[in-house]
């Protein structure tokens, strides 16, 4: 059965994209081969994303990156043409139903931050991989806009060099919110030592 990924990387701090929307403090964090890229599409048959998310990869590709896989792109727009991609503006929970119809490979939700929240907010994101790099903004866009990690539990941590890889899933019992700060405390340590 198709999961739904959230996977991304972000600042120590929490951050997906700095005070501008922007992704420059990834850029030496953006070699796919140091974090097994690959191997994530290779399970990934759709993508999730919003309409900024879709509009700064235009700004970095020439052509879609990602025309081997369905692209569901949220915006309020209706101007908007891509053969490649979907424009909607439907219930989460209806667009995964009707995905996972015939979709067996994963989903990957992409981002931005809005689809993100709406998506935690409906309980509908399955995993959690995200990539922590050795950068502080101080402010920016925050991955989480709402208590969760009491709701969640460590699945696996792994090293790249300055990042550390953190897969989380759901709880199927929620404890409190303690030990989201240990998980937290636990990223901060294996990057800083």
């Amino acid at each position: 059965m198709s999961r739904v990924i959230l996977y991304l990387a972000m600042s120590l701090d929490g951050y997906i994209a700095d005070k501008n929307e922007g992704y420059s403090f990834l850029e030496n964090y953006s070699d796919p081969e140091v974090y097994d890229f690959d191997c994530f599409m290779n399970q990934i048959g759709t993508i999730i994303m919003e309409r900024v998310s879709y509009q700064q990869m235009l700004e970095n590709y020439e052509t879609w990156p990602y025309k081997n896989y369905k692209t569901y792109v949220y915006t309020k727009q209706t101007d908007l043409v891509d053969p490649n991609v979907e424009f909607i503006q439907k219930d989460p929970k209806v667009l995964l139903d009707e995905i996972k119809q015939n979709e067996t490979k994963d989903i990957w939700l992409f981002g931005g931050s809005q689809i993100i929240d709406l998506f935690i907010k409906e309980n509908l994101v399955d995993a959690y991989w995200i990539y922590y790099v050795l950068e502080v903004l101080g402010k920016g866009i925050p991955l989480f806009k709402r208590p969760l990690l009491d709701q969640l539990e460590v699945e696996s941590t792994k090293t790249y060099g300055q990042i550390v890889e953190i897969k989380l899933k759901p709880k199927k019992n929620k404890t409190t919110f303690e030990s989201g700060f240990f998980i937290i405390n636990y990223c901060l340590a294996t990057i800083l030592n």
